[in-house]
């Protein structure tokens, strides 16, 4: 009875995620990983001693080179992936699960295609040009799906760069440095002087967007974008560009990579949870909690990946208020076990029963 009414009352620090440590699984020699799928799949590139590098994807331990791409950019939980080359011209590919090569992505009347990002529906987003001179007519953001080139609407010159599985969207047009929106079927462009000059990076599936803004003192602030509406997640100049669905965002602040956590309700210098050596960058963080990041290494490349998978817990998340409620009635039912075993009569009594 004793544990149950503690379970009861600590339900609230064990029931959600909050800050946790990291151990860190060091990918094999050469390969970068660039997304992951929720069955553990990796994929991005490999490069070897001589600098040539092609896509490739790590499962079950092991890298699968997949000549005829440099680099795989996305895999959804289908299996599908995403990779572009990038020579005299951009080239975007498709390849999915059980196929045996990549077939490319040819938009009509652009010949250089770049592939971003891919849904778990199987639309892709992307970007396409027609160069030399890059125009805002000469170029298009995109979905593709099953063969077809949907434009977005309102979108001339514009990259899908993060796409969530409703179908929303951020990107960037392709020239200058102007970010847009689309979500519920709306386009909205970031002009500067909307949302104080927000920047977008990627969009979750609760539609939250992670980016930054400019406070009046001109710095950089780390948000999240949700509903119209700004919140903080790091109260140093800071800057953040990916989350997962459970809301825990990733960015950059002056002590290096930070990670919010929704649950603690503030942000951790991610490098100081790690076990091992310190990491320099993100990939992406992902709903089961494990982050994909990079470090520079002596390596072909010049980078190596590692695997960042959460275990134990640090930090209590602020309870809500409907928990305040269960923790007064856990914290009752234990002062009630404390009284009975207090009183020698009943002691007496259980004892001679």
């Amino acid at each position: 009875m004793k544990r149950f009414a503690f379970a009861i009352a600590l339900t609230w620090a064990t029931s959600a995620s909050a800050i946790q440590h990291y151990a860190q699984t060091v990918l094999p020699f050469g390969f970068f990983g660039s997304d992951r799928n929720s069955a553990g799949t990796i994929v991005g590139s490999f490069t070897d001693s001589s600098g040539g590098s092609m896509a490739a994807a790590f499962a079950g331990g092991s890298v699968t080179l997949l000549p005829g791409a440099d680099f795989a950019r996305g895999i959804n939980d289908l299996g599908t992936m995403i990779a572009v080359t990038i020579n005299s011209r951009d080239h975007g590919f498709i390849r999915a699960a059980g196929d045996s090569g990549w077939t490319e992505l040819q938009y009509p009347g652009f010949p250089d295609l770049q592939v971003f990002d891919i849904n778990n529906a199987g639309v892709v987003g992307g970007a396409a040009r027609n160069p030399p001179v890059v125009t805002l007519s000469r170029g298009v953001g995109f979905y593709y799906q099953n063969g077809v080139f949907t434009p977005l609407p309102g979108l001339p010159g514009g990259g899908v760069f993060s796409l969530n599985d409703l179908g929303d969207a951020t990107g960037r047009f392709l020239l200058g440095s102007a970010y847009w929106m689309y979500v519920n079927g709306v386009y909205t462009a970031f002009n500067g002087s909307n949302f104080q000059g927000f920047e977008p990076g990627q969009i979750n599936n609760n539609q939250q967007i992670a980016g930054y803004y400019r406070n009046a003192a001109g710095q950089t602030v780390a948000a999240v974008l949700e509903n119209g509406v700004l919140r903080d997640v790091n109260q140093r100049p800071s800057s953040a560009f990916a989350l997962n669905d459970n809301g825990q965002v990733i960015g950059y602040d002056g002590f290096g990579l930070f990670l919010y956590d929704p649950y603690a309700g503030r942000s951790f210098t991610l490098n100081s949870w790690i076990d091992g050596a310190p990491i320099n960058g993100v990939s992406g963080i992902y709903n089961d909690g494990t982050i994909l990041g990079w470090r520079y290494a002596s390596v072909p490349g010049g980078v190596e990946s590692v695997l960042l998978t959460p275990y134990g817990r640090d930090f209590a998340p602020v309870p809500e208020p409907g928990t305040w409620s269960m923790m007064i009635s856990g914290f009752g039912v234990i002062g009630t076990v404390m009284r009975r075993r207090a009183k020698p009569g009943a002691a007496t009594a259980g004892a001679t029963a």
